[in-house]
């Protein structure tokens, strides 16, 4: 038996390797790629925080309005309300002055009943004479004031003050003008109703 030291036992102050690392972290050797890879996966982690500090978050605005833009009110005209007998004489007068302003008698006649005489007399010498060239220089007849004197569903008799205009008649083209001074008349118009609609019958003059 060998009583020689053990070669398997350290010397006083000898170290191993393994109690110089005991405790400690074993140096670690890294590739060059290893270690550029690692600094760019720094870089983009933090490219991608300066994006989500500086970046405002998207912003919307109202929705777009996808009705139709408003347009103007549509409007009808209305058919006007029928005449009553005044307002049939006062339309009967303001025809026949312009008829002897333009010889244009269609209105006349459209408030004239056809058996109206009466009317008629008043309506042929206005064509007569712008038919031979002549023409009228007067404002014709102005209905001062007006009275109903009977009413029914199919029948009205109108009390109508006149005015009728001063001025002069040329008869035909090349005739010396007629003159006539201004008066003032009480005329009665008769008038009757035809499916709503007032037409004159007859005039006559009290004075």
């Amino acid at each position: 038996m060998s009583t020689g030291a053990d070669s398997r036992v350290p010397r006083a102050g000898a170290r191993t390797v393994a109690s110089e690392h005991l405790g400690k972290d074993l140096p670690v050797t890294r590739s060059p790629l290893a270690a550029l890879a690692l600094m760019l996966a720094l870089m983009l982690a933090l490219a991608c925080a300066a994006c989500n500090d500086d970046d405002p978050e998207p912003r919307f605005g109202p929705p777009e309005s996808t009705s139709p833009a408003p347009t103007e009110t549509e409007t009808t005209s209305e058919p006007p309300d029928a005449l009553d007998p005044q307002g049939t004489v006062v339309a009967w007068v303001e025809a026949r002055n312009t008829a002897l302003a333009t010889g244009n008698v269609t209105q006349l006649q459209a408030l004239s009943a056809p058996g109206c005489s009466s009317c008629k007399d008043q309506i042929e010498p206005i064509q007569q004479v712008h038919e031979a060239g002549g023409h009228f220089e007067t404002k014709g007849w102005h209905v001062k004031k007006s009275r109903v004197d009977s009413l029914s569903r199919s029948r009205a008799s109108v009390s109508t003050a006149l005015v009728l205009a001063g001025g002069r008649t040329v008869p035909e083209a090349g005739a010396d003008p007629v003159e006539y001074a201004q008066e003032k008349r009480i005329a009665i118009f008769e008038l009757s109703n035809t499916n709503g609609a007032w037409s004159v019958t007859l005039i006559g003059f009290l004075r």
